[in-house]
């Protein structure tokens, strides 16, 4: 913990006896709270609002510390601090969600409950609408062109924003939490003890958050020839389970390959535009693979 740090901590009546940074963002205080650093006030409100109506609903969410004035954040020059509860538990494996139906039903399970309680938020939680095909016509799009048209994403770009735009509008749309993935979501005893993490969520096709998580796990595997070619009967499990919990529109299956292609699509851009060019080439390689297995298939 360095200097500044210290003395942003010292706006909670919490004594320091010991941290663990995770991050240069996150760091835990105690075995008992976790300190959060976000860039954006409104990413910070976000959460803020989220946590506070998820808990309301009876959610394992983390509960935001009042500082000794009694608010809910610090403000530095450049971010938001906040300082909040650790839920307890502990993270599936990744390769156990992968060959494991229990635990594939578990976070399928976690998963339905959470978009079941988002989709009843109050009115007072405002949050932003988004447009995956929108964002592929903006910034996705212009980097695509500016890393070269010699990459797989880029010849099939206009075919997958086309097919985006007319599918999008008649999805289910509702809050999302639009970062779910292993390290969001904790577990005790097979139940679900802390969702976290939600200053990204967005109003949008609840499909999303299904597909962000499967690929999420592809990309994991994917340079291993074995455990990729399991992925499609994990993906048909994790769909399903979800299914039995929170129904899903045929639509709604039909377009998740689209999903998870422009979800890569947006990786390969952000890399490229941040000059890892290697990253991008090798995501690359998996919008490649997905066309051709899943939404081709």
């Amino acid at each position: 913990m360095d200097a500044e740090q210290k003395n942003l901590l010292d706006h909670w009546n919490i004594e320091v006896e010991h941290t663990d940074g995770l991050c240069d963002k996150i760091m835990i205080i105690n075995g008992q709270y976790v300190y959060k650093r976000v860039r954006r006030k409104d990413h910070g409100r976000r959460m803020l609002d989220l946590t506070k109506a998820m808990a309301n609903q009876g959610l394992p969410v983390p509960r935001v510390v009042e500082t000794k004035t009694g608010g809910h954040w610090v403000e530095s020059d450049d971010s938001y601090h906040f300082l909040m509860t650790l839920q307890p538990g502990t993270h599936l494996a990744s390769e156990n969600v992968l060959h494991k139906p229990e635990e594939t039903g578990l976070i399928a399970k976690a998963l339905a409950d959470l978009h079941r309680a988002l989709d009843h938020l109050p009115q007072t939680v405002n949050l932003p609408n988004y447009s995956i095909y929108s964002e592929l016509n903006g910034w996705i799009g212009t980097a695509l062109k500016d890393f070269g048209q010699e990459t797989f994403a880029f010849s099939i770009f206009d075919q997958l924003a086309e097919k985006l735009e007319a599918a999008f509008p008649s999805l289910p749309h509702q809050a999302i939490h639009r970062d779910f993935h292993l390290k969001n979501v904790l577990f005790q005893d097979k139940q679900v003890s802390g969702y976290i993490d939600f200053d990204l969520s967005q109003r949008t096709a609840r499909v999303y958050d299904l597909a962000y998580f499967s690929v999420g796990l592809l990309a994991e595997y994917f340079s291993d020839l074995d455990l990729r070619n399991q992925w499609p009967v994990f993906h048909e499990r994790f769909v399903r389970d979800y299914h039995r919990h929170n129904p899903l529109q045929e639509e709604e299956k039909a377009v998740m390959g689209l999903f998870m292609v422009a979800i890569e699509i947006l990786f390969v851009a952000y890399y490229s535009r941040t000059g890892k060019a290697k990253e991008a080439k090798e995501i690359d390689q998996i919008v490649e693979w997905l066309w051709q297995r899943v939404v081709q298939a």
